[in-house]
């Protein structure tokens, strides 16, 4: 969907943007608003400039932002499409570079941060996220689902992508929760990093919840 916004700047407003103000239009008697958001906003992208502003809509209106990593094992991202490809006897999975790194989240973590009682009218929640190395996270897949001599192979960045993603864009003052101190001090990122063999072990728990 990166690329894809990049390439239909119109539509990427349209369903973003304007998806959202027409939402807060008609949601006047509502007693709560919840956001959910993603560490795309803080990305040079199309997809990012979006849905930043779709955040600044929701801050404006005294809403609260849950802003989160990728959800690990959700429809149509990586995961289940590597699964879906080696269970089929595939013998290669892609990965755009293997330096790239990406926030993972997983669905219950994500549930309990967008019920959380730490919410705040006009704030950004940054839930505790965990940090990967996409060559890993399809090794780990290779390790679950592959067949002998399965393999990776490099692909290339696609327009809008980035080998690193951010929780911040500055020192927002509007910030909080666990993960405003990875935000604003990368160097602990060591903490919050996922090896394969987590990896491995979400991915065999994901799949006993499917």
């Amino acid at each position: 969907y990166i690329d894809l916004c990049e390439q239909n700047v119109i539509d990427a407003i349209n369903c973003n943007l304007n998806g959202v103000y027409t939402i807060l239009n008609h949601i006047s008697r509502a007693t709560k608003l919840v956001h959910l958001s993603t560490d795309k906003v803080c990305s040079p992208s199309v997809y990012g400039a979006t849905k930043l502003l779709a955040e600044r809509l929701v801050l404006a209106v005294g809403g609260s932002v849950v802003r989160a990593g990728n959800v690990f094992g959700s429809d149509g991202s990586i995961v289940p499409r590597w699964r879906e490809s080696l269970l089929a006897g595939e013998d290669k999975i892609p990965v755009t570079d293997e330096r790239m790194s990406r926030y993972f989240i997983q669905t219950d973590a994500l549930v309990d941060a967008l019920l959380s009682p730490d919410l705040q009218p006009g704030k950004v929640f940054i839930p505790e996220l965990r940090i990967a190395k996409i060559l890993d996270v399809a090794r780990a897949a290779l390790a679950v689902w592959g067949k002998p001599g399965a393999t990776i192979e490099i692909t290339g960045i696609r327009p809008g992508e980035n080998l690193m993603e951010h929780l911040t864009l500055h020192e927002e003052p509007n910030v909080i929760g666990p993960g405003r101190t990875e935000a604003f001090h990368p160097d602990s990122q060591g903490n919050w990093r996922i090896e394969q063999n987590e990896l491995e072990l979400w991915m065999r728990q994901w799949e006993k919840a499917r």
